[in-house]
């Protein structure tokens, strides 16, 4: 992927992403009859000559939404998109230590996908015992 290349935004619709939107369909006068599809989609396929398979988006590497440069577009897992990005999962998942310096390596998993620190849940656990034992 070239990312030399400058980033080609998207003159027309966007969604509250900021990802471009286009209609598509023989418009005749009936909203049921036209389809709206996400630009970065369109162009990828048209580009490479590739459909996607289900599961599989194109990401845009240049983390420009509204971008349709078909050079900063790439298929991959959605798992994958998400975890490039700056959102929460992202950045958790990019975590190495929790926030007393122990390394997640060691954490163990939540049926909710969190991740806790064993060692700090040891110490956490430790001191609810310790407070337990001390009340009347």
């Amino acid at each position: 992927m070239n990312l030399s290349l400058p980033c080609d935004i998207w003159p027309g619709s966007k969604d509250r992403d900021g990802y471009g939107r286009i209609t598509l369909g023989p418009h005749r006068g009936s909203w049921r009859d036209d389809h709206e599809y996400r630009v970065a989609r369109l162009i990828y396929t048209e580009w490479y000559g590739v459909v996607l398979e289900p599961g599989m988006e194109p990401d845009h590497l240049c983390r420009n939404t509204s971008c349709w440069e078909p050079a900063h577009l790439e298929a991959v897992t959605t798992r994958v998109n998400t975890l490039r990005g700056n959102n929460r999962a992202a950045i958790n998942a990019r975590k190495t230590h929790c926030l007393n310096g122990h390394p997640l390596s060691e954490a163990y998993i939540t049926t909710k996908g969190q991740r806790h620190c064993r060692v700090c849940n040891r110490e956490r656990v430790r001191i609810w015992r310790v407070r337990k034992a001390q009340r009347p």
